[in-house]
Formats: structure tokens, sequence, C-alpha cells
């Protein structure tokens, strides 16, 4: 792939209009080695021998030994002009930059735009490990089932499309899903996972916001259970309980694990507070969990938010996780669709 500035002067042409206005045209000549290399293929080219590229909207002028940073590229557009021996194609690309504010032309985009909107629906088999009061399901002796049972989760999935003229990626670190960090369509925080998916077409920018609704949230919430436990060396056999909070979603406890604060010795399997001294923390060491024949135990047991042992009876405690990245989906202007 060939990016070739033409003349010395690369058909620039500039015109001053006054000390803080300037408005700037490049043109290039790209030549595609295949006709099958379309047009976005020629915005986006970048010449292997030079390292010269197509500017991008948005960015600064810059040309040869030039520069001016206050005038930002307007458009850039492609045009198809001939083909080449061999299969290849040229296209003329020309990049407008432009100064006094003509970059503001561009208004942000308004929930009153237009769009399209679409909305699926799918559903999915999870394990039923809580009731709607956060018992844990089990059996009259406080074991899981087996099989264990499943419940269906309903998702539902929205498409909201529309045109542009800014990449809205430009508030984001890049093509990554994240979640809505505050209440947005009636829906609660982190209950919302967004994918946008811009594609630029030479003139503006066709966005699919893709949003994806799951009752559960996606902060995973996972049970604390296992097949060892927490005792304190002082008080043999006692179980504390841990500090919780509650989850709206299953109502039962549930800890963050960016709360957690002991530190475990892998060797000792002692765990001590970083806050607290060895005068007033007793320390704790980590007990194979047995049945009642005294024998380790199959099934994980239920342990609190603080690594002891709970009952078999008493509601699970869930830690959760922050995987997603969390943001206010307000930023986009998307349509108000409580309104519609």
């Amino acid at each position: 792939m060939r990016v070739i500035v033409e003349g010395e002067s690369g058909n620039k042409k500039a015109e001053a209009t006054g000390a803080t206005s300037a408005n700037y045209e490049i043109e290039y000549k790209v030549v595609l080695d295949s006709e099958r290399l379309g047009v976005n293929s020629a915005l986006n080219a970048v010449d292997s021998e030079t390292g010269i590229r197509i500017p991008r909207k948005g960015e600064p002028y810059r040309f040869g030994d030039e520069s001016d940073d206050a005038a930002i590229c307007q458009s850039v557009d492609a045009s198809r002009v001939a083909r080449v021996d061999g299969g290849g194609v040229v296209y003329s690309v020309k990049a407008r930059f432009a100064t006094g504010g003509a970059e503001t032309e561009e208004k942000e985009p308004s929930e009153d735009d237009p769009f399209t909107f679409d909305a699926s629906y799918a559903q999915q088999s999870i394990a039923l490990e809580t009731d709607l009061d956060g018992r844990r399901v089990a059996n009259a002796v406080g074991e899981p089932y087996n099989p264990s049972p499943e419940r269906t989760l309903d998702v539902v999935r929205f498409t909201v499309k529309r045109t542009e003229a800014r990449n809205p990626l430009r508030h984001m670190a890049g093509f990554q899903s994240f979640v809505n960090a505050t209440e947005f369509w009636t829906f609660p925080p982190r209950t919302l996972k967004m994918l946008i998916c811009p594609n630029w077409d030479g003139r503006k920018w066709n966005v699919t916001y893709n949003i994806e609704f799951n009752p559960l949230g996606y902060r995973p919430a996972i049970m604390e259970r296992g097949f060892h436990y927490y005792e304190s060396e002082e008080t043999e056999g006692e179980t504390e309980s841990g500090d919780a909070t509650e989850t709206p979603e299953n109502g039962t406890q549930a800890a963050d694990a960016s709360s957690r604060t002991d530190a475990t010795d892998s060797t000792t399997g002692e765990t001590e507070s970083p806050e607290s001294s060895d005068e007033t923390k007793p320390k704790r060491r980590l007990v194979r969990a047995l049945g009642k024949d005294g024998e380790p135990v199959d099934e994980p047991i239920l342990l609190a938010a603080d690594g002891t042992k709970l009952p078999d009876d008493a509601k699970p405690v869930f830690t959760s996780y922050r995987v997603y990245e969390e943001v206010d989906f307000a930023i986009f202007n998307l349509p108000n669709l409580q309104n519609s």
C-alpha cells in the first residue's frame, strides 16, 4: 500500500482570512494493491515506506515542516479516480483543516437527533443458589441438591443507531464494554452493559450503541464457600460473623472484594489485619472443614465475610467483584426512551 503526497506542496491550499482564522486543504493520492480494498482502506492508509498516513478528523494541521495547532481537521473525504495495472486502484483523499471555531460547528449529539431503536430478548439458564428471600437452596440436612437446580434469567438487548459528527469513543479508552455507573432509562446502576461500534464513511460517523440489561447486574456476586475456614487460636471451635452489606439483587449478605484487608501467610495459614498489632488481634489459622464423621467434607461449606464458618442453615454471604469500567451513560446524550 502506498500513500503519495502529490507535488512539492502536496496540493496544499492556504487562505488567511484574518490573524485568527485559516483554512487548509491537503490532497493525498492513495494507491491500493487490490480493488477489493475500498474507501475505508484509503481513509486509514499508511505508507509502508515513508510512514505518511492520512490525517484523522480532529487532529491538528501538519504538512512537512509546517504546523498549525489551531487548525483542526474538519473532514476527510476519499474518491476513486483510477485503476492501475495488476488490479490496483487509486484514490484521491482530501483533508480539510480550519481555525476560527469551525470545529464547534459540529455540535454534540442531542437526545432529539434522529435514531433507530430495536430490542431483543433472550433467556439463559443459571444455577439456583438462593431464593427471593436470600435463603440457600439446599436439602433438609443443608446439602446442595444433586443435580443442582437451575433458574431462567431473562436478558434484554437494546440497539440504538444514529449518525454523529464526532467519534463517541473519544470519551473512552477504546473498544471495550463498560457498565452504567448511575441509573439510566430507569435501570439501576451496574445492570446495563454497553459496547459502542462507530463506523466512519468518509463524511460522518454511523454509530451503533449495543446495550444489554442483566437484572443480576455486572458486578459478579460469588457465594462465599470452600473446604477450609479460619478459626481463632484463642477461641478454638467458635466462629465469628462477618461484616456484610445488603445486595438489592437478592437480599442476601454481601461484601466487596476491595474491602478485604487481611493478609494471609501462605506458610502458616495465619491471617492478621494490617491495622492491628499482634497484641490486639488474635491470630487465626486455616482449618480443613470436617464432616460429622470426622472426615474432610466432600461439599464446600458456607463461609462468613471474614472467612469463618457459617451454620448450614445461615443465609449465604456473597462477595462482589468489579470487572467492568463504570461510566455515566449520560455523556453520550442518547435518546430518553422513557419519554418516547
